[in-house]
């Protein structure tokens, strides 16, 4: 059994002031933050490294790389010394813990519970989510579940394009679209149809006039010919 030396007491002026417990929960928030960077991240990687052909394989390689770098964020923001890519390669072996500062301490203690960063989406990436439900024939809770969103943000969306983009997601919102330009389309097609068809029955009707008139003329025709001379 390898000699274990003892741990050299620190100098009195780096102890830190705070509870023992406030600075096992910081680090065991960093630990959890690293290992779930290095996940997401990990996987996202795979993702890629697959070749993926699809768009939703893609979608979700981005939703995990959000998380990872949200989680790199976050663990920057606990008062981090180095770099967050070098703490997640630092993370695959056995080190010692650092020490807590307490002016970090405080801080990232009022980051994490207080400020929650707002992701913004543009319109297009919102258009390609829809578009992506109605190619794939996925339910809120999927999209939600695979682009790490939110059940009432995509469900906004969904009414805020309208029936023009959810023609074929109504059964996902409850909702069936009317008056998109689908139905105005399949209104013109049917009027078109009724007006040929009219047209056909009066050439149908014109064409047996005309029948009928060649008939009377051959029998009046053919009794002249028929009728004796004077």
């Amino acid at each position: 059994m390898p000699h274990l030396h003892a741990r050299a007491p620190l100098p009195a002026h780096s102890l830190s002031p705070l509870p023992k417990t406030l600075a096992e929960q910081i680090e065991c928030d960093r630990a959890l933050l690293r290992r779930h960077a290095i996940d997401s991240l990990s996987e996202a990687l795979h993702v890629l490294n697959s070749d993926p052909k699809s768009v939703i394989e893609l979608q979700q390689a981005i939703g995990r790389i959000i998380r990872g770098v949200t989680a790199l964020k976050r663990l920057a923001a606990l008062g981090c010394s180095t770099a967050p890519t070098q703490h997640i390669a630092e993370s695959v072996a056995p080190h010692s813990p650092p020490q807590v500062d307490e002016a970090s301490a405080v801080q990232a203690t009022a980051l994490t519970r207080k400020r929650r960063r707002r992701r913004y989406f543009d319109t297009h990436y919102k258009r390609q989510v829809i578009q992506l439900m109605r190619e794939q024939h996925l339910s809120v809770g999927q999209v939600c579940k695979h682009l790490n969103l939110v059940d009432s943000v995509v469900r906004r969306w969904i009414l805020e394009f309208g029936a023009q983009e959810t023609a074929g997601l109504h059964s996902l919102c409850g909702t069936e679209s009317t008056g998109s330009p689908a139905a105005h389309q399949q209104s013109d097609a049917e009027q078109r149809v009724r007006q040929l068809e009219d047209r056909l029955r009066q050439l149908q009707a014109d064409n047996e006039l005309l029948k009928k008139a060649a008939a009377s003329f051959a029998r009046e025709i053919h009794g002249l010919c028929a009728a004796p001379g004077p």
